[in-house]
């Protein structure tokens, strides 16, 4: 499957991830290369705690 070609970054947002989210987010980044054709991958963890303080949790 041939994806076209992107120059920008791609982002993931964590809220709130626990011990399952935690494996998730190490799988997609151990698979970042292949998943975003060599572009890189910038992650935010956002905790409940942030979440909570910008009145979004």
């Amino acid at each position: 499957m041939s994806r076209p070609a992107q120059t920008a970054r791609a982002s993931l947002v964590v809220v709130g991830a626990g011990p399952r989210g935690t494996g998730l987010l190490e799988r997609v980044a151990a698979n970042a290369p292949e998943l975003y054709d060599g572009r890189g991958l910038d992650i935010h963890p956002r905790g409940r705690q942030q979440a909570q303080a910008d009145g979004k949790g």
